[in-house]
């Protein structure tokens, strides 16, 4: 249900992108904070114009005329992690770019008898697709992050949504 692209960008690419995310601000975990990601509120950072980062990470994303891209940066520190759940519904592909961090602070992805859990290894792309289900129906897919005890977990997380998605302004294609 899921594929891992090694060396995902070439090397100079990943640099770039790493130093130009390493200058963006640290999404900080908020009091209470419950596992989800739409907790952190305005603390997320989503590439909605043109720029050098938009233009360098999305040079492995095809613009598809029926989606648009949701472009996320991950500067998630200490204290960082995502409960088991399953992406909404509206996104239809999800790639997540692993720029920095510990090699246990990977994707685990929840399988029926088993947890299946991908090394987190810089320039390592991890892609899948949702499915239809509520985000926290137990009968979907779901996938989450263990609580990370480190400075700092870099990701860029790239989605491809339909048109139900209701935050369009999030999105960099509209």
């Amino acid at each position: 249900m899921y594929k891992v692209t090694d060396d995902f960008y070439t090397l100079t690419v990943f640099n770039r992108i790493l130093e130009l995310v390493r200058e963006r601000p640290l999404n900080q975990v908020p009091e209470n904070y419950d596992g989800k990601r739409c907790s952190y509120g305005e603390a997320r950072q989503y590439l909605t114009q043109e720029s050098e980062l938009t233009d360098l990470i999305l040079s492995k994303f095809l613009y598809k005329n029926d989606y648009r891209r949701k472009i996320e940066i991950g500067n998630d520190v200490n204290g960082f992690w995502l409960k088991p759940h399953s992406d909404h519904s509206a996104k239809r592909e999800v790639t997540v770019i692993y720029l920095e961090g510990h090699e246990n602070n990977g994707t685990t992805f929840h399988y029926p008898h088993e947890l299946k859990s991908v090394r987190f290894i810089p320039n390592r792309a991890v892609y899948f697709e949702p499915d239809l289900n509520d985000t926290y129906d137990i009968k979907s897919w779901q996938h989450s992050v263990k609580k990370i005890d480190m400075d700092v977990r870099r990701t860029v997380v790239v989605n491809y949504v339909d048109n139900t998605w209701r935050d369009i302004e999030d999105c960099y294609d509209r």
